[in-house]
């Protein structure tokens, strides 16, 4: 059950016992570098050197992206935060009204009715109602500098760039009729400005009217970055609106965002897809995708959690990066994932403790706020999260509703990029049903940004995973994993898995007799629930009989020559020698052997054939010359016996 909080904003990273922010500048360059791959626009090599000069340029310092004194970033689980836009001209700019005017802008991003919907729809969509994102766009403020003076030539990241002037004008004309003590509110009364906050505006928005730089146009490239870094001083910059805060005396800016209002044909207002991503990260939240081959443009990223999550794709679309040659359009935002969700606390990811071969049922994680987090080793850092989408509200353009399974490394920093050259894992990855490693492979290695094959319980097809299955379940660390899913399934608006997790093994009684033909090598599977592998049988069984663990199930080989019924009865050993207690299957052959003449050939023709089974093998030895092999001489008495054809 989710958990009522009457505080507004919690120490989530650490409940969660993960470090939410292990690399910030580097999860913020590589958003810089998202658009630009995206629109297959080159950024301006003076961008390239001011990462390289000061990693921290195009990172949020403050507000609700807090840090404490372990590295941690805080989050809000409840409550309402309000977020400043502040609309800038250029002085050459054009007049923006009436289609690009605060009304409008205020509409598609907050208010609503939008087509794509608003940053305020989906921050509570996802939330579950818990968190509200307000905002306020206030009126256009005309500065006195032009475009060029501010921007200059390189999208706004050169040398000749004044962004700091520009910026701090439009506050100075803003700041006479907004009192910013009301967008200050990360502390745990959920009250703005009441003394418990850190006297700083927890994070604003810059626009301006001009297309955007990484669509190619004249103004500056989307990012988001200091007032500190931006203005080249060592404080934010200073409102005129009064601080409770004990240390200040006035509210401070600091952290902002800064994108354009409109499409990169300049001719639509914006949708609210990128503005809820970079909201992710105010919240704390990294990327879950990487940029391995900058020379490749936008093919050149691998996308990890692809369109399935916020903060990677989904604000941009699933399947191929390019559709008939051309970038496809974006959509979203998607909802994030059900692991991003838990670490603000949106959603309960359950331990369902110790079972075996247990049905659980999952509802839409959308509506039902509900899903599993599964041990996978004594460690305690890997898990198994578990959940089922549906295509509802935000997520109605996924490639198919259906069972997600994510591998969540806790050993290792969240906002991680391992070296692409090595098999190093990711923190957190997609399980992907077809395992074809699709969202780990750049567009220029076949990769994509979703498809429906990812999800599990689609098409009617159930899937397994374990430590032999397709995709493997197993630790980075190495070794078997301590969770199997035996069945997943998609019924309805509902999904359905079988789990097992117990520590020691236990063997599932089949529900009846197999009946099988006669003379050929039989396989009766029966499956193993619990304990960790590899497994062993462990049984007296007659000579030719076998016992042979494969994924969970443990399966009995043998022949019969007669119909029977006959009873075997054995058990299952895992590597901790932990043994299931005994179970009896009963086999029966009422089924006459038949065997195509051409699969004795084959056998004689092929040493690797494998057309008969070890069964038929050995009956055709003891009814032929029956010298421990088949060979032509059997071959030779069963066509004298049973004619040539």
């Amino acid at each position: 059950m989710r958990r009522a909080l009457r505080v507004s904003w919690a120490g989530m990273a650490l409940a969660a016992g993960l470090l939410l922010t292990a690399h910030p500048t580097r999860v913020a360059a590589q958003d810089i570098e998202a658009e630009a791959q995206l629109r297959g626009i080159p950024l301006p090599d003076s961008y390239y050197r001011t990462i390289q000069e000061n990693p921290d340029a195009f990172s949020l310092p403050n507000g609700l992206f807090s840090v404490d004194s372990h590295g941690l970033r805080r989050a809000p689980v409840t409550g309402t935060a309000s977020v400043p836009v502040v609309l800038a001209l250029f002085s050459d700019s054009e007049e923006p009204y009436p289609q690009f005017s605060e009304d409008e802008i205020q509409r598609v991003l907050f208010d609503g009715p939008a087509e794509k919907g608003t940053i305020t729809e989906a921050m509570t969509e996802m939330s579950l109602g818990n968190f509200t994102v307000t905002g306020d766009v206030f009126p256009w403020v005309r500065t006195s500098k032009t475009m060029l003076e501010i921007v200059g030539t390189e999208s706004g990241f050169g040398e000749d760039a004044d962004l700091g002037s520009y910026y701090v004008e439009a506050l100075d004309l803003t700041d006479v009729d907004v009192d910013f003590g009301q967008y200050d509110n990360d502390g745990p009364d959920g009250l703005p400005n009441s003394g418990d906050d850190d006297g700083i505006v927890d994070v604003l928005v810059f626009e301006y009217l001009e297309v955007a730089g990484s669509c190619g146009g004249p103004s500056i490239w989307p990012h988001r970055s200091s007032m500190r870094w931006r203005t080249g001083t060592e404080s934010p910059y200073q409102t005129d609106d009064a601080s409770a805060h004990p240390e200040k005396d006035v509210i401070e800016v600091d952290g902002y965002i800064t994108q354009g209002v409109s499409d990169c044909a300049g001719e639509e207002l914006q949708t609210a897809n990128v503005i809820t991503h970079e909201y992710g990260h105010a919240l704390g939240l990294p990327d879950f995708y990487h940029w391995v081959d900058r020379s490749a443009g936008p093919r050149g990223r691998r996308w990890v959690l692809g369109c399935w999550g916020l903060m990677a794709a989904g604000s941009w679309g699933c399947g191929d990066v390019e559709e008939e040659g051309e970038l496809r359009e974006p959509f979203g935002p998607s909802h994030l994932s059900a692991p991003s969700k838990a670490w603000l606390e949106w959603v309960d990811l359950e331990d369902p403790g110790e079972v075996w071969n247990e049905e659980i049922v999952l509802e839409p994680i959308q509506t039902s706020g509900h899903g599993l987090k599964i041990p996978l080793g004594d460690a305690g850092q890997e898990f198994l999260v578990v959940e089922y989408r549906g295509q509802i509200g935000f997520d109605h353009q996924l490639p198919a509703a259906g069972v997600l399974f994510y591998h969540l490394d806790e050993s290792l920093p969240l906002g991680a990029k391992p070296d692409p050259a090595t098999d190093d894992p990711y923190p957190l990855t997609l399980l992907e049903r077809d395992d074809d490693d699709g969202l780990l492979r750049m567009a220029t290695e076949g990769g994509n940004r979703g498809v429906a094959a990812d999800a599990w319980g689609i098409w009617e097809e159930s899937g397994k995973l374990n430590y032999h299955s397709s995709p493997p379940l197993s630790l980075n660390v190495g070794g078997y994993a301590s969770a199997m899913v035996h069945e997943v399934r998609v019924d309805g608006d509902q999904a359905v898995i079988v789990l097992s997790t117990g520590a020691t093994p236990r063997l599932v009684a089949p529900s009846g007799p197999f009946e099988v033909m006669q003379i050929r090598t039989f396989e009766a599977p029966v499956r193993i629930a619990g304990g960790r592998g590899p497994y062993t049988g462990v049984g007296d069984l007659p000579s030719g009989f076998a016992l042979e663990a494969v994924g969970d199930e443990l399966v009995l080989l043998g022949s019969l020559s007669e119909t029977g019924p006959f009873e075997y009865s054995f058990r299952v050993r895992d590597s901790a020698g932990s043994e299931s207690e005994t179970v009896v299957v009963q086999v029966s052959a009422p089924i006459e052997w038949e065997v195509e003449q051409q699969s004795l050939l084959d056998m004689i023709l092929d040493d690797d054939s494998d057309a008969l089974t070890p069964g038929e093998l050995a009956h055709l030895d003891a009814i032929g010359n029956d010298n421990g092999r088949y060979d032509v001489g059997d071959l030779r008495r069963w066509l004298r016996e049973n004619g040539p054809g």
